[in-house]
């Protein structure tokens, strides 16, 4: 069903004849991008001004130009004659394509007209005009010269249909995959956003893409393990192996908590937080008996650093992520107002993660 976007029907102190080579114009700007199918205009006639044709023009210096968008023809003869005026709609077809917040022109002529006895009349406000997004213009010559008023506007509608931008849906839960691929600092990747895919990388993280259940299973096979206790599998032995050796001896510090800001923190950072605290020391001493071909056991302490740092780079990702796209051009007032709600749930999860 077509939606009514610009309009405009106030005030009705004058008319304005249509006929010949007198052309008038009222230019509209849409507030919403949307694809324009017809429009209805408030018409009379005298005598029998014949075919009567109105198009979408775009506009250069704010007045009407080049080809016409899109445009359509009604027989002005079955009009009502003046003063009896009727909203009178133009269908367009399928129509054309309007951007948001880009100045357009209606643009009506009855070529067949002549003043007075055989023309069309088009009711308009000439002395309180209230229309911000445009107003009238004249053309004495069949559009070649165009004459700004700002003091008039004509009464219009425009009618079409709404154009969709593509955004997420469910913003905050259509994250399928945020895997930390342990030991070997990989972090794989994959967010949907309804229909779209979107690939990217973490700064200072070697990233890559895979498939929802491949993560998904790689996943549970470390979930399993580490609730049962069992160390992850140990690297494959080099074609020339080393006799293992002890882990080394490492002295941590005696207290020491990692910082965050409780704003949208900085990766890089926070990660050398964690490596100076005694969880971050032991991974490090396990990494290194890793190396040497050496078992050790992920502390519960260690696991909960594991899963609070997934969590915080999903929710600062979205959260990223969200503010580009609220961000871009043409974008929708709905669609906007959708992520922007997203984006502070996003931020509250986030900061009751920091409490933990």
């Amino acid at each position: 069903m077509a939606t009514k976007f610009e309009s405009y029907s106030s005030g009705g102190d004058t008319n304005f004849s249509v006929w010949g080579s007198r052309w008038y114009a009222q230019t509209f700007t849409p507030s919403d991008g949307h694809t324009i199918t017809s429009v209805k205009l408030y018409l009379a006639r005298r005598g029998s001004p014949g075919t009567m044709t109105v198009s979408i023009k775009a506009t250069s210096g704010g007045e009407p130009t080049g080809a016409d968008l899109c445009s359509g023809t009604i027989n002005a003869n079955t009009f009502d004659l003046y003063d009896i005026f009727g909203w009178q709609e133009i269908s367009f077809g399928a129509g054309a394509s309007l951007s948001v917040n880009t100045k357009y022109a209606i643009v009506v002529r009855a070529p067949s007209g002549t003043v007075t006895t055989d023309d069309v009349l088009w009711k308009g406000d000439n002395s309180s005009p209230t229309y911000a997004g445009g107003n009238k213009f004249y053309s004495y010559d069949s559009g070649t010269i165009w004459t700004g008023d700002t003091g008039a506007d004509c009464y219009f509608e425009d009618w079409g249909d709404l154009t969709f931008v593509a955004y997420p849906s469910d913003p905050t839960t259509r994250v399928t995959g945020l895997i930390h691929r342990y030991d070997r600092g990989v972090y794989n990747i994959e967010l949907l956003f309804g229909d779209i895919i979107s690939d990217f990388s973490i700064p200072n993280v070697d990233s890559s893409t895979t498939k929802a259940y491949q993560s998904k299973e790689e996943l549970d096979k470390i979930n399993n393990a580490l609730s049962q206790g069992t160390p992850v599998p140990t690297p494959t032995a080099p074609v020339s192996p080393v006799q293992p050796t002890p882990a080394p001896t490492v002295t941590t510090p005696t207290t020491l908590t990692p910082t965050r800001d409780t704003g949208i923190a900085e990766l890089t950072q926070y990660a050398k937080d964690i490596l100076a605290t005694p969880a971050g020391q032991a991974a490090i001493a396990r990494q290194q008996g890793l190396a040497q071909g050496v078992e050790a056991v992920v502390t519960p302490y260690a696991i909960d650093v594991l899963r609070k740092n997934e969590q915080e780079a999903t929710l600062l990702i979205q959260i990223q992520k969200m503010t580009q796209a609220a961000k871009a051009t043409g974008i929708t007032s709905y669609a906007r107002g959708v992520l922007l709600k997203a984006i502070v749930d996003a931020k509250a999860q986030l900061k009751e993660l920091y409490k933990q």
